[in-house]
């Protein structure tokens, strides 16, 4: 019984490889934050990979807004966030921290998160070959909480997720970007209350 537990956990241990950083501001709860405006994140993804996964800033967005309003955030609808960036002519792709703040200003926000996607990727092992049969996908991003009004970070995440059990997934980068928003924002969660 000994030798299957063991065999078991270096199989579970061998599937998965995470490099996950998260900053929570000590003084978070002195800051009432209510809503939040979840902007574009930019996709930084290798060249290589972004021309097959150009989904990859929208899936990750889409996660970690699933995720905060699950904890109980307000976030502001993409389609005003969208009408704000036209009328201020701006790109949504590339957004700066000061646009991002005048963003947050005119929809009357507390927060904005900013980031971006640093690897969305799935393919072999060895030459991560896209035609080859699929051994793993791997799933980067960087994203942070900035208070609108004095522009102090709230909280950050940096998290590089590598996963060999790409068939527990129907979608494998997809399902695999939805888990590892989910877990860094319940890390977060738990981060936040540790104070």
């Amino acid at each position: 019984m000994k030798r299957l537990l063991i065999l078991v956990l270096l199989f579970a241990s061998g599937c998965s490889s995470v490099d996950k950083s998260i900053y929570v501001n000590p003084q978070m709860d002195s800051y009432n934050v209510k809503t939040a405006v979840v902007l574009p994140l930019e996709n930084n993804n290798s060249e290589r990979y972004k021309k097959y996964f150009p989904e990859a800033a929208d899936v990750v967005r889409d996660a970690l807004e699933s995720s905060l309003l699950k904890i109980g955030w307000q976030i502001i609808e993409r389609e005003k966030i969208s009408k704000v960036i036209n009328e201020l002519e701006l790109q949504a792709s590339g957004l700066t921290l000061e646009n991002g703040v005048k963003i947050g200003k005119m929809l009357n926000a507390d927060v904005i998160i900013i980031g971006q996607v640093t690897s969305y990727v799935q393919g072999e092992v060895g030459d991560k070959s896209l035609t080859k049969e699929l051994e793993h996908t791997t799933v980067g991003f960087n994203v942070r909480a900035v208070n609108i009004s004095s522009g102090v970070i709230m909280w950050k995440i940096n998290v590089v997720d590598s996963d060999k059990n790409i068939f527990t997934y129907t979608n494998p980068v997809q399902g695999h970007a939805i888990k590892v928003a989910e877990s860094a924002v319940d890390e977060l969660v738990k981060s936040m209350h540790s104070k």
